[in-house]
């Protein structure tokens, strides 16, 4: 059994719903976040990723509360390696140190 990950993009502000709706369903699902002043913010606002094996039936997904549509590039879906999904979740604790660095740096 084949799996890959494939980008699933939200309604506006429902991360956090589709991934809880997803996860109840029964599949592996990463919403990559950071925590900012106490509030959890998406690192990829509007996106998350969902693990899938070629052969399952994911048309229920597609009417999931918080789920927009899969993203695509022309008819086939948008996947992500292996690779990729490991390296967002191994440098995802160290993204809030690079964004509030960046912060400090003003326009004038």
């Amino acid at each position: 059994m084949f799996k890959n990950w494939y980008l699933i993009q939200t309604k506006p502000r429902e991360e956090c719903v589709a991934e809880k709706n997803i996860s109840s369903q029964g599949f592996e699902v990463y919403f990559p976040k950071c925590t900012l002043n106490k509030k959890d913010k998406p690192l990829f606002q509007g996106y998350i990723f969902v693990h899938l094996s070629d052969n399952i039936n994911w048309r229920p997904l597609l009417s999931t509360k918080g789920v927009a549509r899969f993203v695509r590039f022309g008819h086939d879906f948008a996947t992500i390696s292996e690779r990729v999904i490991g390296s967002i979740m191994d440098n995802e604790s160290n993204t809030i140190k690079k964004y509030v660095n960046a912060s400090k740096f003003k326009k004038r």
